[in-house]
């Protein structure tokens, strides 16, 4: 999740987020908000701004027709074909430009792009119920199928789970800290 606010005189003047693949980024969407008072004004970016042509125009590029005066970036892009060249780009432009604020937390925000990156797959989180006897239910809490052997069937689900999880290690399950056994679907 990439997010950018332009801030001015300590106040906000723009937001923007990158909602999807193929649509305007987020430092766009804030520009756009910001309009002429993002002149000499601060951009905060979760993500380094991007300074290549791809689905969309480079991102650092609209920044420096902006004139911006700073820009404070949460963390590097993993993307290799971004590799630092946005905040070299600012910078060349004269932009003050700082790195690694927050960055953690950009981190976390970041972790599906991150993981894209670095692996070259997509990152999945996987949701999975199991009754209490081992059976799988449909959301409306019908059985698609009833096992005959529940320990066996409970056995062989985990079994599967444990498979794909040391597989494609992309895939994170979600434990709830409490379980609590009822009859029906919540």
């Amino acid at each position: 999740m990439v997010g950018c606010v332009i801030v001015k005189d300590g106040k906000i003047v723009g937001e923007g987020f990158h909602p999807k693949a193929g649509q305007p980024h987020a430092e766009v969407f804030a520009l756009r908000d910001a309009g002429e008072l993002a002149e000499n004004a601060t951009a905060y970016v979760s993500l380094e701004p991007c300074n290549h042509y791809g689905r969309t125009p480079p991102c650092s590029e609209a920044l420096v027709k902006a004139k911006v005066k700073k820009v404070v970036v949460g963390m590097v892009d993993p993307n290799p074909i971004v590799a630092s060249r946005g905040v070299a780009k600012l910078r060349d432009a004269g932009i003050d430009v700082t790195v690694g604020v927050e960055e953690e937390m950009c981190k976390k925000l970041n972790e599906a792009w991150i993981h894209q990156m670095q692996t070259g797959m997509p990152f999945v989180t996987l949701r999975y119920s199991l009754t209490i006897n081992g059976a799988s239910q449909t959301i409306s809490g019908k059985n698609p199928r009833r096992p005959v052997d529940t320990t066996l069937s409970c056995y062989k689900n985990t079994m599967q789970l444990y498979f794909l999880q040391n597989h494609y290690k992309s895939i994170r399950f979600l434990n709830p800290k409490n379980l609590i056994p009822t009859n029906r679907l919540v």
